[in-house]
């Protein structure tokens, strides 16, 4: 398809321009000589950086969603294997201690707690500094 035929692009003109001093200043300069040439123009000015960070927050956010679910799915599959465990070494415990219950409620509530409560608090260290990274920076570095 012609660019002068394209629905989107033919009535749409794109100009970067570089500058050393402030973005938004050199935004307004630039605006204000558009519309001197063309006072209906229908002008709308952006950073790079503002394009940069809108283009890479809804990559960010998933990546931080699927790494939320993926630590609660390991947090959860090592609970169960935890009390599935502490239930067999309960069992063998009842047979060696009098006055070892196997089927202690409390206990193997107060145990997933800790565990979920430890594996939360290591999860969050490393998530937190991770996601704190410029993608470009982790990028580049590889």
């Amino acid at each position: 398809m012609p660019f002068q035929q394209h629905p989107v692009f033919a009535n749409e003109l794109q100009l970067v321009v570089r500058t050393a001093g402030d973005p938004a200043r050199m935004a307004l300069t630039v605006a204000r000589k558009m519309r001197t040439l063309d006072p209906e123009i229908a002008i709308q000015t952006t950073t790079l950086e503002s394009m940069v960070a809108s283009s890479v927050a809804i990559p960010r956010f998933r990546t931080w969603l699927v790494g939320a679910f993926a630590a609660m799915a390991l947090a959860a599959a090592g609970l169960a294997a935890g009390i599935a465990l502490s239930v067999a070494a309960a069992l063998v415990l009842a047979t060696l201690l009098p006055g070892v219950r196997p089927t202690d409620a409390w206990g193997y509530a107060s145990a997933a707690a800790a565990i979920a409560l430890v594996t939360l608090v290591a999860a969050i260290a490393p998530a937190w500094r991770a996601a704190r990274i410029d993608p470009a920076v982790a990028l580049r570095g590889e």
